[in-house]
């Protein structure tokens, strides 16, 4: 059994020997790897958060041995915004989602090869009532992604800060699911949106 562990130093690999987990390599040594991924494919997915040349994505079919470089997300042209860490990396089946800040969740059919913008999402009406959190980020961002084993159209996201939001269309539309998540530090601890999850 391998273990995939994402630092800020780098891609950490452990391997299970008996009872002993030890280190088994270390991969974009000192580069701050945000996120990694093992796709059903087997395909290791990982996302670089470098502060000088910015967001990376990287895969390997063979465990590591070799990397191949891919095209992160980008946001429209006409968004003027910037992707400026990549959070999460999760898949099902040939679709494979990045989630991002400034928080938003992409969506791939092609094994990576292009990004589209779940605008749904990145675009909510709640939009204006979201904050920055967690390591320091002035920006909110997506940083987990549940798809239901059963429906892989019904999506649960988490979002710092914003709260936890579900989609039943794909992605296509969104609605806060926060009812009973209580936040002591706002001026109201129960709203629906501006949690930590």
């Amino acid at each position: 059994m391998v273990l995939l562990v994402a630092t800020d130093k780098g891609l950490m690999v452990y391997q299970l020997s008996g009872s002993e987990w030890s280190l088994q390599d270390i991969h974009f040594l000192g580069m701050p790897v945000g996120t990694v991924h093992v796709a059903e494919s087997g395909t290791w997915w990982v996302g670089i958060n470098h502060k000088h040349w910015g967001t990376k994505l990287h895969r390997s079919g063979d465990q590591g041995k070799t990397w191949e470089e891919a095209t992160p997300p980008r946001f429209p042209e006409e968004q003027q915004t910037a992707v400026k860490a990549l959070w999460l990396i999760e898949s099902v089946g040939e679709r494979l989602y990045v989630g991002v800040e400034p928080a938003a969740l992409f969506v791939s059919e092609d094994g990576g090869q292009s990004f589209r913008l779940l605008e749904g999402l990145s675009g909510h009406g709640t939009r204006s009532r979201w904050m920055g959190g967690g390591k320091g980020s002035k920006d909110p961002f997506v940083h987990t992604l549940l798809i239901d084993p059963q429906d892989s159209q019904h999506l649960t996201t988490g979002i710092s800060v914003a709260g936890v939001f579900q989609s039943y269309d794909g992605g296509a539309s969104w609605e806060p699911t926060n009812e009973g998540l209580i936040a002591n530090f706002l001026p109201n601890p129960t709203t629906q949106i501006g949690q930590d999850p």
